[in-house]
């Protein structure tokens, strides 16, 4: 199972970065291509366009806060560890279907049913952004310092 130590012992795993304005609309962007490609009918490539909106949004959210983190499962982790002010579980349980989605239907050639996803990475991206928009400093501060505190204790 990944944990928080295994991922900061990844060379590619969760690292402390400078808070960054210009990358996270870089990524938003990249969500917004993903989501604007999902009028297609091949599930597997909706699945997998899907997912990468909202990861890409997510990450948006990270680097604006200064997290790196190249491993999937890890930027999902940090997610569920430490952006609980502001996604809920539901978002949390959400992403994780939509990476369980994409799984099967790339590495496992499993049909897939994405019927909602569309909509729900539209909302996971709408989310990420007003997450960005009404972030404050402080917020910023609160986060890098839980997440420096846990990962010193473990």
């Amino acid at each position: 199972m990944v944990s928080i130590k295994w991922c900061l012992d990844q060379k590619k795993g969760i690292s402390l970065v400078e808070p960054n304005t210009k990358m996270p609309r870089s990524f938003l962007r990249m969500a917004q291509e993903s989501i604007d490609c999902l009028d297609i009918k091949s599930n597997l490539w909706k699945a997998t366009i899907a997912y990468y909106a909202f990861y890409y949004s997510l990450y948006a959210v990270m680097l604006y806060i200064g997290i790196k983190s190249e491993i999937h499962t890890c930027t999902l982790l940090f997610m569920s560890k430490y952006l609980r002010k502001h996604y809920t579980q539901k978002d949390v349980d959400t992403i994780q279907y939509a990476f369980t989605l994409r799984k099967d239907a790339q590495y496992y050639a499993r049909a897939v049913d994405t019927g909602k996803i569309t909509d729900l990475a539209i909302d996971f991206h709408l989310k990420s952004k007003d997450i960005i928009n009404g972030m404050t400093q402080k917020d910023i501060n609160k986060i890098r310092s839980q997440f420096c505190t846990q990962t010193e204790a473990e």
